[in-house]
């Protein structure tokens, strides 16, 4: 570009006084505020999802949602009977859980530090 303008000015020399510089960090795409958005509302979608399970949920759980229920007394109630293998898979399914949330949360993090680091 240079040597086409010195050529159609005949002679005369063209010196670039203050050259371009590249910006230090871009302007779109905000990662950081992508990344709270989008946890955001995965938090919100969970929540929700969890609200409408619970609120359509049309199963008993105990005496007094049935005495609201029915107008009569209740005579009996039949316990729930738990083996010691329900209770080991009810503590590794409780684990399983607590270490999935971990994990995900670590990732989360991880992709973000990542995200922000590149950037």
């Amino acid at each position: 570009m240079a040597t086409s303008m010195e050529q159609m000015q005949q002679g005369e020399r063209f010196t670039m006084l203050d050259p371009p510089s590249l910006p230090i960090k871009p302007d779109f795409p905000n990662r950081m505020k992508f990344c709270g958005m989008g946890i955001l509302a995965g938090l919100g979608l969970g929540c929700l999802v969890v609200f409408l399970f619970e609120f359509f949920d049309d199963r008993m759980h105990g005496e007094k949602e049935l005495k609201a229920l029915l107008p009569i007394n209740v005579m009996a109630e039949i316990p729930e009977i738990e083996t010691p293998l329900d209770q080991d898979k009810k503590k590794r399914q409780l684990v399983q859980g607590w270490a999935m949330a971990v994990i995900i949360v670590l990732i989360i993090a991880a992709g973000s530090t990542f995200s922000y680091m590149r950037g």
